[in-house]
């Protein structure tokens, strides 16, 4: 194992820095240390803002000021988010769609239910969530389909049995008062 120390002038420091094959050596890329940093720099003050809304919340909490109660449901909700960042990390966009089979008619239909973030827990890798929306991020993204198996009645069944019953007066056709 060598050590290097600096040598005493210059001019030697720089056929120390010189590799084997006595080229120089190449520039070092710290582009991803610096983002390293930033992510835990990141992390550190959200750590300290998720600590001082708790301290806070402790204060109010114990308040009978008129506003408390409004606060106190403000920084429950701050603290929730800021914990659901750190909790459910989103992983990619999920078209949704659901699959069901008519009761009645036995025709089988796909719904699309919409975009979902699909997020995944970060100490359980078993568990995931799909949240409403489509993330803002570009992220991968996939089709997902719900089987909800038999159902009682299809969209156009639905509509035909309310048009019998009110044919039948058996439904009110919503003319009147």
């Amino acid at each position: 194992m060598t050590h290097n120390s600096p040598p005493d002038d210059l001019d030697s420091w720089d056929e120390a820095e010189q590799d084997e094959d006595g080229d120089e050596p190449q520039d070092t890329d710290f582009s991803d240390l610096e983002d390293l940093l930033a992510q835990a720099t990141a992390a550190t003050a959200e750590e300290r803002r998720l600590k001082a809304l708790r301290k806070r919340l402790v204060r109010v909490a114990g308040s009978k000021h008129p506003e408390a109660d409004s606060e106190r449901a403000q920084l429950l909700a701050d603290i929730r988010r800021l914990e659901e960042t750190r909790v459910w990390h989103t992983v990619g966009a999920v078209a949704l769609f659901r699959h069901q089979l008519c009761g009645i008619c036995q025709s089988e239909h796909r719904l699309f239910q919409g975009w979902m973030t699909e997020q995944r827990h970060a100490s359980d890798r078993f568990a995931r969530r799909l949240v409403a929306g489509k993330p803002i991020e570009r992220m991968p993204e996939r089709t997902e389909v719900h089987d909800d198996g038999a159902v009682e009645m299809c969209w156009n069944c639905a509509e035909s049995v309310l048009a019998i019953n009110i044919a039948a007066g058996m439904a009110p056709s919503g003319d009147s008062e």
